[in-house]
Formats: structure tokens, sequence, C-alpha cells
């Protein structure tokens, strides 16, 4: 079996967490200081601060920005829940726009046309880890006073000739779940050059502390910490991302030079020198029933394969409560025909091979059917 996701996990991990059980400082401490410090090095950011997740992380951002009740932020239909779920945390109204049909991004044309005079932010996605149009949207933002955030749980340390993901936006945040990238089994990160935004983030974390170990409080805040256990994690992952990314291009790029022959197929495109780093790899197929009937030939050929999305976020039930419910055409193209297969850093040459054959072999065989 080769499978669609799994931790990358080996000895250095296990000891920095041993190590970190032996100091007996295993909630938040000078580990989790360390690895927002190196952590937003990385970016090119001055600030990070470490949380419990990354919904946890752009709920902070969303609080410190002041969003609330009234208040309407417009992000992508194709996403994880987690990218509109805290907008309603904050009593605000997600705003979807539909997607590039192509990159599967959000379209920026779409962005402008559903600015009103109650729109606060615009949520911006790097999806299944390829960067998203940050000059026409940071342009755009500028020119009607929005704040940009940027959703890079799926693109750790993407990168463009302008900058790396974490420094495209306002703000920017991550997610560590045990699959991404880099993980700290669980966990996010907010990443900014604002310094008022990175002090509000910290006091919204602890409860709204108004000081480590001052219990005073200034405003409402919640219990996002991180411990150092995750932080002791997330350091060894940091020092393996970009071998992990350049093994995850590498693959990606093994594929789409396989799958070009079948020129109607989306592929997902990239310059292979970082502006996508394939969180996960996803092809678009032609229509549903093909895609359903080769995930279910993968499978079926100990391919781990999956959907990413299944349902649009603006079809969910959640958000057509609030009046954010609206039919979406590529979102819901997208949702019909995607379907993603392993390139994952364990894989090695042999299984890329296996997975490069079986997949050929299945969509020949469903091409003769049609």
């Amino acid at each position: 079996m080769i499978h669609l996701k799994k931790p990358q996990l080996d000895h250095r991990e296990y000891d920095a967490v041993l190590n970190v059980l032996k100091s007996g400082v295993i909630a938040q401490g000078p580990k989790v200081k360390e690895f927002e410090e190196k952590f937003s090095h990385k970016c090119g950011a001055k600030y990070g601060v470490s949380v419990n997740s990354g919904t946890a992380a752009l709920h902070c951002i969303l609080l410190a920005l002041g969003v609330g009740p009234g208040d309407e932020v417009i992000c992508t239909s194709f996403s994880f829940i987690a990218t509109a779920s805290p907008i309603l945390m904050c009593g605000a109204k997600p705003v979807f726009v539909d997607i590039n049909k192509n990159s599967y991004n959000i379209d920026v044309t779409k962005v402008e046309e559903a600015v009103t005079s109650k729109t606060k932010a615009v949520i911006a996605v790097n999806l299944f880890g390829k960067l998203a149009d940050w000059a026409e949207l940071n342009q755009l933002c500028s020119k009607r006073n929005l704040y940009l955030l940027e959703d890079a749980a799926q693109s750790h340390f993407a990168h463009n000739r302008q900058a790396i993901s974490g420094n495209f936006a306002t703000a920017s945040w991550f997610s560590f779940y045990a699959t991404k990238n880099m993980m700290t089994a669980e966990g996010g990160m907010v990443v900014t050059n604002n310094e008022q935004i990175d002090q509000s983030v910290r006091r919204i974390r602890q409860h709204g502390m108004s000081a480590p170990g001052m219990y005073d409080y200034e405003e409402l805040g919640y219990n996002f910490r991180s411990t150092d256990i995750n932080a002791a994690i997330g350091l060894v992952q940091l020092e393996k991302i970009d071998d992990f990314n350049l093994k995850r291009i590498g693959i990606a790029k093994r594929y789409n030079d396989a799958f070009s022959i079948f020129p109607e197929l989306n592929l997902p495109v990239s310059n292979y020198s970082g502006d996508h780093v394939y969180h996960l790899y996803t092809i678009g197929l032609k229509d549903s029933s093909i895609r359903d009937e080769l995930l279910k030939m993968l499978k079926d050929a100990n391919i781990g394969c999956g959907v990413y999305y299944p349902t649009p976020l603006s079809d969910l039930s959640i958000f057509k409560a609030v009046g954010s419910g609206k039919h979406l055409l590529n979102a819901k193209n997208a949702s019909e025909t995607v379907l993603t297969i392993p390139c994952e850093p364990f894989m090695e040459d042999d299984d890329v091979a296996q997975v490069i054959d079986i997949f050929i072999d299945c969509y020949k065989s469903l091409k003769k059917e049609l």
C-alpha cells in the first residue's frame, strides 16, 4: 500500500520530545519561544506566535483586527472549513467567491466584485501548496483599504521572487497538523510584520492576559497555547522542511511529465522553483463519473488517494444558515472532478513509478470505455 499521507518522523523528533519531558518544562516555555523565532525568521517576517491549531491562529488574527458582528470577510469557497469557520466564531459573515478553474485558488476578479461597505478583510489560500495571486490581491486590498490575510496552512515556505509564504499579507497563519508539509502533531502559527497584531495575538492565546504571569486581563481571550513538546517536534521538522519540499516538487515534476500525455487533465502547474510545494498533488478530471471510478480503481490497486474537497464551503449547512450559501460554478465543478494522489517525502523512486504506471493504466482503461 502506498499511503496518501503519513507523518514523517525519526529518532530526532523522538529524542527532542524526550529531552523536553526530562526537562520538566512541558507546557508553553523556552522551546515555544525558540520555535516562534526560528520559524518567523525563515518566513522573512518579524513576529511569530505559536498556538494550538491553524484554526486558532486565524481566530486570533481576526479578533486582533477587530472583526466582529456586522463585518464581512471575503474568502474562497474551495478549501477546508477552517478557512472560514473562524469568521463565524467572531460573529462576522463569510462572503464566498469563486476560484480560478485552473489553479483552484481564489479568483481575484471575483473578490473585487464582492467588496461592499461591510467588507473588512480578504482571506486567500495557497491551496494545495500553490501560491495565490498575491501581487494582484495586495493591489486590490490596498486600493480598497482592506486587510489581506494569508492562509498558509498548506504552503510552508513556498516562495516566489517577492517573498516567502508567511510574508505576503497583513498577517498569515500556518497549520502543523500531523500530515502537513511540516508538523508538530497539532499546532499553528501566526506570522506577521505588524507589532500590534503580534502583541494582541499573544494576549488572546493566553486568556487575554496582559503579560505572562500577570493576572490582569485587558480583553477576552482563549486558551490557545501550544507546548514545548509540540515546539520540540517543530524545531526538528524545521530543519527537514527544505528537503521535504524538494522531494515533493521532484515527485510532482515526474507526475506532470508522465501525465502530460493526457492533455484533458488539469495538472498542477508549477515552475518547480518553490511556487508550489505540493502539500497535495491534485488532478482535475473531465467529470465526476470518471473521477469516482478512477478513485475506486486506484484504491483497489492499493494506491492511497482522496478528494479535497468534496463540497464547496458555500454549500455547507453551517454557512447557508447565515446567508453565505451561493452557487459558485468553478468551486462546484472542482469538488466533483478533483482527485489527489500520493506526493510524499517517504516515497521511493519505485513508489513513484508504481503510482505513475497504475494511474496511466487505470485512466487509459476508463478512456476506452467512454
